[in-house]
């Protein structure tokens, strides 16, 4: 899962601070993989789907189960750029 780690990589070095967990699947060509990242008491979560060759963003505040991503991006650059601005508005 190349895409999910080049994130991590990027989430670690833009947000030293957030605690980062990786989840991917057994079947790396069909499954999706996750990465949570923890700031204090928010939580950010992005899918990598290998299928739609793109990342959904949300926040755990407010996502719940069976709902959408509050964004779709298919580059890294602009899933850090919408962690920013969730972490913004949470502040």
């Amino acid at each position: 899962m190349e895409k999910i780690r080049e994130l991590e990589v990027e989430v670690r070095a833009v947000f030293p601070e957030a605690t980062i967990e990786v989840d991917e699947p057994e079947d790396s060509e069909k499954g999706s993989a996750w990465l949570t990242a923890r700031f204090g008491n928010q939580a950010l979560v992005a899918e990598w789907n290998p299928k739609h060759q793109a990342f959904g963003v949300s926040s755990l505040a407010a996502h719940a189960y069976g709902e959408g991503p509050d964004h779709v991006s298919d580059t890294v650059e602009e899933v850090i750029e919408q962690f920013m601005a969730l972490l913004a508005v949470a502040a």
